[in-house]
């Protein structure tokens, strides 16, 4: 006859999925459960709370727009100068808040680790969400309203408009995986990142096309793979007739190879963890 203890530890083993639709309705339920854990541990319950998550980056977006806008030509080689700063600014925050929220991240939920079904890569992938929803929600904001008042254009291809978006989250959420990972096994990453997340911002290709920079300087430009994600989105978003210059092939194998690398990185992380 089982003893009381017996039973406890019955009744406190785990159940694990056994169909693939399971498993990921599971996946689902941790992810929100993280994402709402994190919002409120960001933003609290009271004011604005969630609206945060959108209104940061829309107060930046359009506060770095005007300025842009009162400080530069309105074209420049031929593009509205809100048009570039826009779509230049959005996704670098997005990059720039998961690169600064990724760092130490497992640390910071050291607590939620003794969850048998929480895995690392759910603390990325939540906040990768959680910045991506933001930032795009902000940016349709700040783009329509900039659209309403004519100092922008409707996108004139969705298609490569979208595919240039997607393949930025995907850089995205490479650099927040390998950064994740890499922060804790050096506390160099930790005291560097504000040094690197700066020196990001002008080789990103957020405030500049390609064709713009001297021939013999393009082949260094395209090394970085937000600098593909950028040329493909204007491509669909202005006017047939400007010059992009990208490889699609190249920024996915770098991104793949980054978030592979991350991924083999993140099963050695909790061996480095200090947890106070």
């Amino acid at each position: 006859m089982p003893t009381d203890r017996g039973l406890g530890r019955a009744a406190l083993k785990p159940t694990y999925p056994k169909t693939l639709f399971q498993s990921f309705a599971l996946e689902g339920q941790i992810l929100l459960a993280l994402i709402m854990r994190e919002m409120h541990t960001r933003y609290g319950r009271e004011n604005l709370g969630f609206l945060w998550v959108m209104a940061e980056p829309l107060l930046f977006g359009v506060a770095v727009a005007f300025l842009w806008g009162a400080m530069k030509p309105a074209y420049e080689h031929g593009i509205g100068v809100f048009t570039i700063t826009v779509s230049g600014y959005m996704p670098m925050v997005m990059w720039r808040g998961v690169f600064s929220r990724s760092v130490l991240a497992f640390r910071a939920n050291a607590a939620l680790m003794y969850h048998q079904r929480i895995r690392l890569i759910n603390f990325v992938t939540s906040r990768v969400v959680i910045e991506v929803f933001g930032v795009i929600l902000a940016y349709v904001i700040a783009s329509s309203l900039f659209i309403f008042i004519g100092l922008m254009d409707w996108p004139t291809d969705l298609g490569p408009f979208y595919a240039g978006w997607l393949l930025h989250i995907y850089w995205v959420f490479a650099t927040g995986v390998f950064v994740s990972a890499v922060s804790e096994m050096s506390d160099f990453i930790e005291k560097v990142t504000g040094l690197l997340s700066y020196i990001y911002i002008p080789l990103s290709g957020a405030f500049f096309m390609v064709d713009w920079l001297p021939a013999a300087y393009r082949p260094l430009a395209l090394l970085m793979p937000s600098v593909h994600a950028y040329e493909i989105m204007r491509e669909g978003l202005l006017p047939p007739g400007y010059a992009t210059h990208y490889d699609v092939v190249y920024a996915v194998s770098f991104c793949t190879v980054l978030l592979l690398v991350g991924l083999l990185l993140l099963r050695r992380a909790p061996d480095f963890m200090r947890i106070n």
